[in-house]
């Protein structure tokens, strides 16, 4: 009888230990994410912004006197405009455009280009984009020319697609374990 309970038991921690191989956990691309900007990705904008904003799915890290996150804004030609200090304040970084009324900004494609850390640890790095036109009047949402999803991330290329069903399928799998092991130790 001693014997059924430990074959028993062996055969519940083989398909256990295969249920964890194959559930991967939802923390190994836990990266902060872009989850909005200001401007939008993709707007088209008939002035320039005066500030930019992006806002991340995860708290950013911050330390006195480093430059750990950074934004910076380059025009169609590929030259960088002159911003101020980026601000984290929590998941948003912020930097305001320097000099703005004395300055002149062509027609075109804006990228802005961050690197940020995450309260991970892991550095996070990507580019959005918006175009200037402004002769135009101001554009709805169906002018936007780049989605979210078409938002260039670093860490969203590399980190594997997590599953939303990952904390499930581990708290179903350890309440099959106290199940399977409650029964097999009561015969």
């Amino acid at each position: 009888m001693n014997w059924h309970k430990n074959t028993a038991l062996r055969k519940l921690l083989i398909i256990s230990a295969i249920l964890f191989l194959f559930t991967p956990p939802t923390w190994v691309g836990a990266h902060a994410e872009l989850e909005s900007s200001n401007p939008d990705a993709g707007s088209v904008l008939s002035v320039m912004p005066e500030s930019i904003s992006l806002t991340f799915g995860e708290v950013l890290i911050t330390l006195e006197g480093e430059k750990v996150n950074t934004i910076t804004l380059s025009d169609p030609t590929g030259r960088d405009i002159a911003l101020s200090p980026s601000v984290a304040e929590e998941a948003t970084l912020a930097t305001e455009i320097a000099d703005l009324a004395n300055s002149t900004f062509e027609p075109g494609e804006y990228k802005i280009t961050y690197r940020v850390v995450s309260a991970d640890g892991h550095p996070v790095s990507g580019s959005i984009s918006f175009t200037l036109k402004p002769d135009q009047s101001a554009p709805t949402d169906s002018d936007s020319t780049q989605s979210k999803s078409e938002i260039t991330s670093v860490t969203e290329q590399n980190a594997p697609a997590s599953s939303g069903n990952t904390s499930l399928i581990l708290i179903a799998t350890l309440l099959f374990l106290a199940i399977g092991g409650f029964f097999i130790s009561r015969k």
